[in-house]
């Protein structure tokens, strides 16, 4: 499987603003169209929420897919690496008897 490019992450976050952002949109539309009353008060604290997180989920999808700070993570699951086991036979270098 190819690693995600930049080309990838602008077509990601193009799709997450689009998504995060079009509840926004909907709901100032909403009044012109069918009239204050229809409007749930509850439903309307969603759209901001959502608009509100956009940001954050571009930049979690930048570590995800950018190659470049894909590479810099400290942790990235694709490389394994395996703790130092130490063998039982193996005699200690000091002995730290008090």
């Amino acid at each position: 499987m190819e690693k995600p490019s930049s080309l990838q992450f602008c077509g990601f976050s193009l799709i997450a603003l689009l998504l995060l952002w079009s509840p926004q949109a909907i709901l100032h539309l909403w009044p012109v169209a069918l009239g204050t009353a229809s409007l749930n008060i509850h439903l309307t604290l969603l759209p901001p929420l959502l608009s509100l997180t956009s940001p954050l989920c571009v930049g979690l999808l930048a570590l995800e897919t950018v190659p470049r700070l894909r590479a810099a993570r400290r942790w990235d699951p694709t490389v394994t690496q395996r703790p130092l086991l130490l063998e039982e036979d193996v005699e200690p270098l000091f002995d730290l008897e008090l």
